[in-house]
C-alpha cells in the first residue's frame, strides 16, 4: 500500500503534467480563444522579431496586420497574378505571423478560409488543390474536409512568408 504522502506527491505530479499539456494544446491552436498572455505568448516581442526578420519597421507591420490578444487579421490585400497565387501568398503571410506572434505553426483550414473570404479572395473551393502545389512550404495535416484539417508552415515557408510580408510593406 502507498503511504498518504506518496499519493499526494503523485496527484501533484499529475496536476503539473495536465497544466503543461493544457499549455501545449493552447500553443498548438487547440486552446483557441484564450488570451495569448494566459498561455505565455508575448505578442509584442513576436511583432518586434517578425518586423526585424522581415526587414521592415513595426509600424509597417501594423499596416499589414491587426494584432489582437487571441488572433490576428491581415488588413491589406496581397497582390497576385490570379486567385491561386493570392491564396498561396496570403496563407503564407498569415501562417508566418502566427508563427512569430502566437507561437503557432499551423491553423485550421476553416479558420484560414474565413480570413481569405473576408479579404475577398475567391475560388476557396479549390484552396487545398492550390496549396498542394507548395508542400515544401505549407503542409496539409489531417483528413481533408474534416473540421480539424490544418495547414502547417515549414521553415522554408516562413522564409518565403517573410519575403512576401516585406514586399507587401513596400507596395
Amino acid at each position: 500500500m502507498i503511504p498518504g504522502e506518496e499519493i499526494i506527491k503523485i496527484k501533484k505530479a499529475v496536476e503539473d503534467h495536465e497544466k503543461r499539456i493544457e499549455k501545449l494544446e493552447s500553443v498548438l491552436g487547440q486552446g483557441k480563444g484564450k488570451p495569448a498572455e494566459e498561455i505565455g505568448i508575448d505578442i509584442e516581442k513576436g511583432i518586434e522579431i517578425l518586423s526585424k526578420d522581415a526587414g521592415i519597421t513595426k509600424e509597417q507591420l501594423r499596416c499589414i496586420f491587426d494584432f489582437e490578444k487571441e488572433d490576428l487579421n491581415l488588413i491589406i490585400n496581397i497582390v497576385g497574378k490570379n486567385e491561386a497565387e493570392k491564396q498561396f501568398k496570403t496563407t503564407l503571410c498569415i501562417l508566418t505571423a502566427y508563427h512569430y506572434c502566437y507561437g503557432r505553426d499551423e491553423t485550421r483550414s476553416q479558420d484560414l478560409r474565413k480570413k481569405l473570404e473576408w479579404l475577398g479572395i475567391k475560388s476557396l473551393g479549390i484552396l487545398s488543390v492550390n496549396l498542394a502545389k507548395y508542400k515544401q512550404l505549407i503542409l496539409p495535416k489531417g483528413k481533408p474536409k474534416s473540421p480539424e484539417f490544418r495547414y502547417k508552415i515549414t521553415y522554408p515557408g516562413i522564409r518565403k512568408g517573410l519575403e512576401i510580408i516585406k514586399e507587401s510593406a513596400s507596395a
